[in-house]
């Protein structure tokens, strides 16, 4: 089973504290730190679709799921990057909402 989860704190209005973690790439679930400092070292401000992009790259980059009878390990690298933009998006909207 894949998934993304993602939580992001705001503080001055940019991004202080964030955690990734992915699961269905491993036998234990898996944090992404390298992607969670870049969001961090990013100064991220604004979350616009090219942001979500470039996030959801590199968790498909992040991750080596390996193939098996229900999905290859492409598609499932491809599923989390997607998960993990959506993912972000959501936790970015509850970040700022509680920031407010």
């Amino acid at each position: 089973i894949e998934a993304v989860g993602v939580a992001i704190e705001i503080s001055a209005e940019v991004v202080s504290n964030v955690r990734i973690a992915v699961t269905g790439v491993g036998e234990i679930p898996l944090r992404l730190q390298g992607v969670e400092q870049s969001l961090i070292k990013g100064r991220l401000q604004e979350l616009d679709d090219l942001a979500l992009a470039r996030i959801g790259r590199e968790i498909s980059e992040a991750v080596e799921p390996s193939s098996d009878l229900q999905a290859s390990a492409d598609y499932r690298q491809h599923l989390h990057g997607d998960l993990g933009s959506r993912a972000i998006k959501e936790a970015w909207d509850s970040a700022k909402e509680a920031a407010r």
